[in-house]
């Protein structure tokens, strides 16, 4: 350039507005899987963070592993979505090409049989990466024990140091409303291809200690016994409880705050009442949540036999649930009418 002579001469200097649509594309991924183990199936949250060095994208592909099943994609700006169960590819496309930062979040899922079961799960993969990095963390709520199998591809991390981002994303839509889910363990990866994570689950069996406050009482004609069964429940939750009723007695009344029904099996002499704790709509806390559903608990029980032979022993009703042996103590008051020894 040629200038004339001037006193005073302003240059300006702009700069050269970057074209990312002619760029390469170069991208960093960033997979945090949280993995909810519940009963009967396994829900997984994927939060993938593109970084995006330089060039725009439009369309996103991700290799889902085995066994599982894409049942929502969210991100912004998402035009639509695909997953085909041959190839295991999911692809999702943009209404506009994107550059910097930018989230997909997936959700799949794992079926499983009922309690216990066992699955291997591997992490997604974001393809056309210049490199993926992750971390998965393993909830459940209290109500389910997990095992974790020789682990492959992955290091131990700490629970606190899980992407927060990644959980608020999993717990935003729970299947279960009040799962009580808990982070157990935590991993990180730096090659995805090499992850896999071998789970085995069971049921937390409950606890269960009786108090029973009895009062047996020996008439002419019939024999009584009116009790008080105060249940509680520690570790886990049930639906039903099963009296094992002394032989020969009958039950005349059965009740309590959380009784449902209750039913006269008869399997053995003087039979069995099996009753449904609670019904979960009229429960304060619902029954199938974490920790102690049903914390206390008590049943109003009167039974009455035939006044036709000697009681050698004073009868004590028996609570049973699916749980661990239960552990009972009490106290009977035996009361003699008129014309009866003991």
């Amino acid at each position: 350039a040629v200038f004339g002579p001037a006193r005073v001469a302003t240059f300006r200097w702009n700069p050269r507005v970057r074209k990312t649509k002619l760029e390469d594309v170069v991208f960093f991924a960033e997979v945090n899987t949280h993995v909810a183990l519940q009963t009967g199936v396994i829900d997984l949250t994927h939060l993938i963070r593109y970084q995006i060095a330089q060039g725009e994208i439009k369309a996103l592909k991700v290799r889902i592993p085995k066994e599982m099943s894409v049942t929502a994609v969210q991100a912004p700006r998402l035009a639509t979505w695909s997953f085909d169960p041959d190839t295991r590819l999911l692809d999702a496309y943009l209404d506009q090409p994107v550059s910097g930062d930018f989230t997909l979040a997936v959700r799949t899922q794992v079926s499983c049989e009922g309690l216990p079961y066992s699955a291997t799960m591997g992490t997604v993969q974001v393809l056309d990466a210049a490199r993926q990095r992750g971390s998965i963390a393993l909830a459940a709520p209290e109500t389910i024990q997990i095992r974790i199998g020789e682990t492959k591809g992955l290091n131990p991390m700490n629970i606190e140091d899980f992407s927060s981002a990644a959980i608020m994303a999993a717990t935003e839509k729970k299947v279960v409303p009040g799962d009580g889910l808990v982070i157990r363990r935590s991993f990180r990866y730096d090659r995805a291809d090499q992850v896999s994570l071998p789970v085995e689950t069971e049921r937390v069996l409950p606890e269960i200690r009786v108090i029973e406050t009895g009062s047996l009482s020996i008439a002419d004609e019939r024999i009584v016994l009116s009790t008080k069964l105060a249940l509680a429940v520690a570790k886990a939750g049930i639906f039903s409880v099963e009296l094992g009723i002394p032989g020969d007695f009958d039950v005349e009344t059965l009740s309590g705050p959380d009784v449902s029904h209750w039913d006269d099996v008869g399997e053995e002499p003087g039979g069995k009442g099996s009753e449904p704790a609670v019904e979960p709509e009229a429960a304060a806390v619902p029954v199938a949540a974490a920790g102690p559903a049903m914390p206390r608990s008590e049943k109003l029980l009167a039974l009455a036999k035939a006044a036709d032979a000697v009681v050698a022993k004073a009868p004590a009703p028996k609570a049973e649930a699916a749980a661990l042996p239960p552990s009972q103590k009490g106290e009977h008051t035996v009361v003699v009418h008129f014309n009866k020894q003991i």
